[in-house]
């Protein structure tokens, strides 16, 4: 396109006639038609036309070398951006190792808690069933300690208190109470006939062995008790 433009400006400027021309001769044969010093101005067209080629040439470079900079920084900052997302995931991993193990330990925590509470409520049941035999032994101790005051008081009454006595003593254990040594140690002191002692005796042990569980059953022998 250039050189179309400079051949016009040639021949418009009337420098055809001093340009080399080819002219045909024959079947494809050209004859050169020397020029009269018009090729020079054409040489300094195209040189200049080349320092042109070479300075776009040069802009074009000095561009790329930018642009590969600039996508070697941009790799450099995707690899930068890789790596903190990896660091990332790990601590991301981290954390959530941490918070399931804090988490399975609270847990635990939790359940020991609980256990313990459960524990606590199974001894709070035995302590108020302790206490309520407590308390029915105390009730149980003061019939009795009633019994030994009426004994003291009326001492020919021994045999029906006996009878009151193994009544009250309904619920409780000889293997723990020893009711017949109970017996012999509360009354021995306040008895002067051995005949009733013996008699009272009597009716401890009829009534140790009527109870097969190893607990006097003192149902029906209420009739005569006088408190």
């Amino acid at each position: 396109m250039e050189e179309r433009k400079t051949y016009r400006n040639l021949l418009r400027s009337g420098g055809y006639q001093q340009f080399s021309c080819r002219k045909k001769v024959g079947y494809g044969r050209v004859r050169r038609c020397d020029s009269n010093g018009g090729s020079g101005e054409v040489c300094a067209g195209l040189s200049s036309r080349l320092q042109e080629y070479k300075s776009e040439n040069a802009q074009l470079e000095e561009l790329l070398f930018v642009k590969r900079e600039l996508r070697k920084s941009y790799e450099a900052r995707i690899k930068q951006i890789q790596q903190d997302l990896s660091v990332f995931k790990n601590e991301v991993t981290r954390v959530k190792s941490n918070m399931a193990e804090a988490l399975a330990i609270k847990n635990f925590k939790i359940e020991a808690l609980v256990s313990a509470t459960d524990g606590l409520r199974k001894q709070a049941t035995i302590s108020e069933g302790n206490l309520a035999s407590l308390q029915e032994e105390g009730r149980n101790d003061q019939k009795i300690g009633k019994l030994c005051e009426y004994a003291s008081k009326n001492p020919l009454c021994i045999p029906k208190i006996s009878l009151a006595y193994l009544l009250v003593m309904d619920t409780i254990e000889f293997e723990r109470i020893g009711i017949v040594k109970c017996l012999a140690r509360l009354f021995a002191p306040i008895i002067t006939d051995t005949a009733v002692l013996l008699f009272a005796l009597e009716n401890c042990a009829l009534a140790s062995k009527a109870s097969g569980s190893g607990v006097v059953r003192g149902a029906g022998l209420g009739s005569g008790v006088i408190l």
